[in-house]
């Protein structure tokens, strides 16, 4: 499956997301309440659950099919498909830089697809 677009901005526009068949998503359910907060409060409330485990992990993105919900791609090329551990980690690790990114205005998330009211 080819890239497609993802919940992630820069100064060019959205971010592509690697296709399902290279990469693993640690998904991370966003709760309502965040949609009052800043988009690091947001990628901070992301580091703060895959920490504690407080994840799922999927074939596919689930921001893109879901609402309220960030994935977190970890390529299989660096971490097997059988070692979720691994998978925890590196997910935590490309969270933490993409709260960095976001902290420094590098990049911005799609609040309106987090959040849909926000459409309205």
């Amino acid at each position: 499956m080819p890239a497609i677009r993802s919940i992630f901005s820069n100064s060019d526009g959205p971010i592509l997301d690697p296709g399902d068949l290279v990469a693993v998503w640690v998904t991370v359910k966003i709760h309502k309440d965040l949609i009052f907060g800043t988009h690091a409060d947001i990628m901070e409330w992301v580091v703060e659950q895959i920490q504690k485990r407080k994840v799922t992990i999927e074939d596919s993105a689930q921001h893109m099919r879901m609402h309220s919900r960030i994935s977190i791609p970890v390529l299989l090329a660096d971490v097997p498909l059988n070692d979720t551990e691994g998978q925890y980690r590196g997910a935590e690790m490309i969270a933490r830089r993409l709260l960095e990114e976001t902290r420094e205005g590098i990049i911005t998330l799609n609040l309106e697809r987090i959040f849909p009211v926000l459409k309205e």
